[in-house]
């Protein structure tokens, strides 16, 4: 459960290319490099984690102030069980404590068992509603 030899970091932006291949590992698609552009750009945190030159974790909030999602935490499967996604979080509910939003949320898939709990240890509390709006590529 180490993260040895892993460095973090806040720098943004973050290349297309190491985020296209992490969230590809973790089963979610690319978005490609106008898209992680518009999404660093936009982002107030963005937490990474590197293993010499290979991304291997991020997470990232997106916040106007006074709301604030948590998006995008992400560990690349041969790194998990290693502690990445728990020291991504701790810096991203840091960041999220010295703040004063009056909402803090994010987006958990049901299917994923440890998705709950993992996010529950940092005070996170699920909520019995939500709702997505079905763009027309998922409609």
């Amino acid at each position: 459960m180490s993260s040895d030899g892993i460095r973090f970091s806040t720098d943004n932006p973050v290349p297309a290319g190491p985020l296209d291949g992490l969230i590809e590992a973790v089963g979610w698609g690319r978005r490609g490099e106008a898209a992680w552009a518009k999404i660093c750009a936009r982002s107030s945190l963005l937490v990474t984690a590197w293993e010499d030159a290979r991304l291997v974790g991020m997470g990232r909030i997106l916040e106007d102030g006074v709301m604030c999602m948590v998006y995008d935490v992400a560990v690349h499967p041969l790194y998990q069980g290693r502690g990445i996604g728990s020291a991504v979080m701790r810096r991203i509910v840091g960041h999220l404590e010295r703040q004063s939003f009056q909402s803090v949320g994010l987006f958990a898939w049901d299917q994923n068992p440890v998705n709950g709990p993992f996010y529950e240890r940092f005070g996170f509390a699920r909520v019995g509603y939500g709702m997505k709006f079905a763009l027309p590529a998922e409609a």
